[in-house]
Formats: C-alpha cells, structure tokens, sequence
C-alpha cells in the first residue's frame, strides 16, 4: 500500500515550500549583514565584503517580491564577474542563496537546487550550523526528487548533530524522515519518528496524523489498537471527514467491536458525511447481523428511494432478508415476489415460500415451493421445501384426514434427503397416530349405534308384541315403530345390513397438482 512519493508530498508539499521560500529569505538576510566590519575582523568571524554583501541585498529583494528569476540571475552575475576575487566563504554563501532561490522557483528547480547546494558544502568554508542546516535543506530537496535513501542519510545525520549539542529535534524533522521510511517501505522504522513528531504538535496537523494512520496500517493487526485510538482523535479533530469514520468502523471491526463499529457508521450517516452506498450497505448488514433488522429495512427502503441503490437481484434478496427477519412477512412477500419474477430461479420461489408460510398464505405456499423444486434448488433445499409443503398443506386443515395424507404424501418425498428426514418422521408419525385415533373413534361411534339400533329394534318389537296381546301402547309409538320394523324387513334395514361401513378414502390428487389461490 506504499503511496508515491507526489501523492505523499500533498501531505505536506505546502510546509515544504514555506521553508524552502524562508530559507532563502531569512538566511540571506543575516548573511547580507555579515559585512567586514573591524569588530567582525578581530572575531575571526566569516564576512562577506561590501560589494558582495551589496549585490546579497539586492537578489534577496527580489528574491522576496516573487521575481526569484531576476535574483538568481544577478546572483550568477556576481559569480561570473567577481568569481576569481571571492573568498570561499562568499562563494559558499551565494551558492546557497542560489540553492534557496532556485528552490523556490514556480516551477522549483530541484535538482538545481541541490547542484548549489553541493557546491556550497563542498567548499567548506561555511560555518558548521550553517552547513547542517544546509543539509537539512537539501533532505527536503531529496524527498521532492523522490531519493529517499539521501532524505534518510541527510536527516539521520542531522538529528544526530542536534543531539549530540543538546538542540531540540523538530517536529518537522521527524515527520520529514518517518515519510521517507515510509517511502522506502521501512514501516517499522518510521513509527517511531512519527509518534514524535505528533507528541511535539502545538495543535494536530492533519497530514502528520494520515501519514501515521498510514504506517499503522502497514503494521497490520499489532497495531489495531493504537490505530483505533488515532482515528478517534482524527474524527474529534477533523468530524467532517467521512474516509476517517469508514476507517474507525472498519478497524472496529477488525477487532470484533461490532456494536461500536455499527455506532459508528449510524453517527456518520445520520449526519449526512456517509453517502458512499458501500459504507452503507454495510450499515444495514450491522442491523441485520445485530438482530435489528427492521431498521436495516427501513434503511435500505429510504435508499432505495433515493436512487443510491437499484432495485437488482443482490438488493432485493437483502430487503426480503430483512423483512423476512423483522418478521414483517407482508411486506417480505411483496419484494420476494418481485425478486421471483426478476430472478426466476428455485431459490427465489423458495425464499418467497418460506414468507408464504409464515404470514398463513398456505395455498399460495405450496404453489411457490413446488415451483422452486421445479426450477431447481440443492438437496438441503429441497427437503427443506417438502418439509414446508407438508406444514402448510397440513395447516389448510388440519381437521381433515384427506389433507392431512395430502401433507403426509409431501412428508414422505421429504424422507429422500438427510437434513429434513428427521423431521418429516416425525410428522409422518404425527399424522399416522392422529388417523388411528379418528378411525377408532369413527369405530367406536359405530359400535354404539349398532348397538343402539339393535336395542331400538328389541323394543319395537317388544312393544308390538305388546300390543297385539292387548296391551296398551301409545298410539303415536306404535306406528313409529311398525314403520320403523317394515323397514327392517323390507332389506334396507336388517341388523348386518344397518350396520354402516366406513366410507372409502379418495384417491388423492397427484403430486404436482396446483391448489387454488387465496383470495
């Protein structure tokens, strides 16, 4: 993940060039007023003479009103006319001017820059801060011409000079060489600098925080929790920023902080900064996957509405996962519908089947799920598809022995595929057991009207008996029950012939039948 150098720079491009321009600004001026002077002489100090200080002035002044042009050329002017006469500290101090200038050139001259850098340390005749700082200078130089292992070389070199006279390392400096570790791929290296350079900040500048941010991720999963805790700080810095929210979500992630990673994707999103629809997409999957999926659904209905997603294969299969989950079934049905007629396959039948069932649309169910095994499905869906046309053929009514074979015949297809066989035994017993019951009871029923017919035929007879011996018997009675033995008699009625026999069972429609719709 190791970024170009140009793309690094905008980091920090525009620190950069400030110091580039102050360098050769500031630093030209103190050196325009090294001038020979007695007290200077009798010091030992370096000096520039008067006419060299003079033209100095001048091409710094020009230099500063934004013509660095002019004053390189009056520079080059000096050196080709009084180049032979000058001291080797005056040519030092103006091949570094001209180091500065061409730096801060539109566009800089970097490599020219550096050239007059060179010659100015390879005199030897500047002072040792000076020349220090000239190397610091030209480190920067490096990191824009994308040498790195000079900005490492230069900078380390440097630090080393500053420590060793008890200076200060500024944070700069140390942000300076952690991007060239960076550059170079020497990640490890780089994180130390870095932190130093944020612990030494006044107030966060955001491109030392992104340049660390992205040496942690180059570090991996050991550095999770020191990342975490950096994009913390970055949103409460800079809260705008919706790249740092997606990040921290992310890394929470990683860490397996779901909730928080949810939390923070929801405050994102609510205040506007999340729009990218993968960032939320993954939102909706964290209601789902956090047992809220009714606010998923909810979600990705208002952005559907906006246009961020479109009503496709992947989409809808997700809304009717929601629904179907937040247990909004109606709602469900109407998306798997339109799923099924835009994906046509069994496992849309299958899914809007399921949502058939649970919302009581048996017929409609079973009609889905045959489908679905039509167009094919995989052998767990497949049982799982004769197990749900079994409890809803079943659920039509449960009352009826015919419908209850008509769920046991779609049972027995389930027993061909192991993950619903357990199950459809179950049930096939069930409905065995429940029909043994209704026959016994149906025998039983039988039975006692036998039995009362027989006792109804013994006191009719014995009434007429009565009767015609001259007994007394209700008018009324009698001519029911002489009505009620003719018919015996005449063979529609005798005792073996009285006895009803249990109505054969229908034969059952096949397998593939369709039943109807509901209304």
């Amino acid at each position: 993940m190791a970024r170009s150098w140009k793309s690094l720079n905008r980091l920090f491009a525009s620190a950069m060039l400030g110091v580039f321009a102050s360098m050769a600004m500031s630093a030209g001026f103190m050196l325009a007023m090294t001038i020979a002077t007695p007290a200077l002489a009798q010091s030992g100090s370096p000096t520039l003479s008067t006419s060299v200080a003079k033209v100095v002035i001048e091409s710094l002044e020009l230099i500063q009103n934004g013509n660095a042009a002019a004053g390189i050329t009056k520079l080059n002017q000096l050196l080709a006319q009084r180049g032979d006469r000058m001291s080797a500290y005056e040519k030092a101090t103006v091949y570094e001017l001209l180091g500065g200038a061409k730096a801060t050139l539109d566009p800089p001259d970097y490599a020219g820059a550096l050239r007059e850098y060179e010659r100015a340390i390879a005199l030897g005749a500047l002072p040792e801060d000076r020349a220090r700082k000239i190397r610091f200078n030209m480190a920067q130089l490096y990191a824009a011409e994308e040498r790195f292992d000079k900005v490492v070389e230069l900078l380390e070199d440097y630090i080393r000079y500053l420590e060793a006279n008890g200076e200060a390392v500024d944070a700069n400096t140390w942000y300076l060489l952690a991007a060239a570790y960076y550059q170079l791929e020497r990640y490890s290296t780089s994180r130390r600098p870095m932190e130093k350079a944020i612990a030494q900040l006044d107030k966060p500048k955001k491109s030392y925080y992104e340049l660390l941010n992205a040496i942690y991720v180059q570090l991996g999963e050991r550095m999770i929790g020191k990342r975490s805790d950096l994009l913390v700080k970055m949103i409460n810095y800079w809260p705008d920023n919706s790249a740092y929210w997606g990040q921290l979500a992310q890394v929470y992630q990683v860490q397996k902080r779901d909730r928080e990673a949810a939390a923070v994707l929801e405050t994102a999103y609510r205040a506007g900064l999340i729009k990218d629809k993968n960032q939320i997409r993954t939102l909706i999957q964290y209601y789902n996957f956090l047992d809220t999926p009714y606010r998923g659904a909810k979600l990705l209905e208002k952005e559907l509405a906006r246009g961020t997603f479109e009503r496709d294969k992947q989409t809808l299969e997700l809304l009717g996962q929601l629904w179907s989950q937040a247990r909004e079934h109606k709602k469900a049905i109407v998306v798997l519908r339109e799923l099924a007629e835009i994906d046509n396959t069994g496992k849309s039948y299958f899914h809007l089947g399921q949502s058939l069932v649970a919302d009581g649309k048996f017929n409609q169910a079973v009609t889905a799920l045959r489908k679905a095994i039509s167009k094919g499905l995989n052998s767990k869906q497949t049982g799982e598809a004769w197990l749900l046309i079994g409890s809803a053929l079943y659920s039509i009514d449960s009352d009826s022995k015919e419908q209850r074979n008509k769920a046991k015949r779609a049972y027995v297809r389930a027993l061909d595929y192991s993950n619903a066989r357990a199950t459809a035994q179950g049930w096939i017993a069930y409905i065995n057991s429940l029909n043994e019951i209704e026959d016994r009871i149906k025998q039983q029923e039988e039975e006692l009207r036998r039995k009362a017919r027989e006792e109804e035929i013994d006191r009719c007879e014995a009434m007429i008996d009565r009767h015609n011996l001259g007994g007394l018997v209700p008018a009324e009675r009698l001519a029911e029950c002489q009505a009620f033995i003719a018919e015996v008699n005449s063979g529609n009625g005798t005792l073996e012939e009285a006895e009803e026999e249990a109505p054969a069972e229908e034969e059952a429609p096949a397998e593939d039948a369709q039943p109807a719709e509901e209304g």
